[in-house]
């Protein structure tokens, strides 16, 4: 055991945050334009931030499932830096579930390891700030915020000074942040 310097996290940058990009889902995608084999949809979409209630991002998009073993989806819109148009082309893909019907995927275009391409099937793609493509979680290195902080008590001041006292660094901070009774 080193001493609270001496951990991994000191120091070093923490993957980037699900939440602060732009996400697709294919499967409100289905729900919404009732995605099936031999439909065409067109629309608009527009990324809301929950926090602020401030416009994030908008596209027009174009989807064609004529034929579920080809089927794709296009977005397009204006890159907010040059002002240049950009396009996003997006492979679909399905499988059956067991009681019927059709669960629609996207296929991931990002670059996997070795520089090979992803084509993961995945519910949902995202596109993180300064970000060219939408990708998967994998590809993009993405995390939760959840994720980051479900662990954050394990090291510095709260691991030492529930080592000092032989208990486990969560209840050291239940204890910091326990509420006393009024009285």
């Amino acid at each position: 055991m080193g001493n609270i310097f001496s951990t991994r996290w000191f120091g070093s940058r923490k993957k980037r945050l699900v939440e602060a990009c732009l996400s697709l889902d294919s499967g409100w995608f289905a729900r919404m334009y009732h995605w099936s084999a031999e439909t065409e949809t067109h629309g608009t979409l527009t990324w809301i931030d929950p926090e602020t209630g401030a416009l994030r991002g908008g596209c027009t998009f174009d989807a064609a499932t004529w034929d579920v073993t080809d089927a794709w989806l296009i977005l397009r819109a204006q890159d907010t830096n040059t002002g240049q148009p950009v396009q996003w082309a997006i492979e679909l893909t399905t499988t059956r579930p067991t009681f019927g019907g059709l669960r629609w995927w996207f296929l991931c275009g990002g670059q996997g390891g070795h520089g090979t391409p992803c084509r993961r099937r995945v519910r949902t793609l995202y596109l993180p700030p300064g970000s060219r493509f939408f990708g998967c979680r994998a590809c993009h290195r993405l995390t939760y915020r959840s994720c980051q902080e479900a662990h954050k008590f394990d090291r510095g001041a709260y691991a030492e000074l529930a080592h000092m006292q032989g208990i486990t660094p969560a209840e050291m901070h239940a204890r910091m942040t326990a509420r006393r009774p009024a009285g």
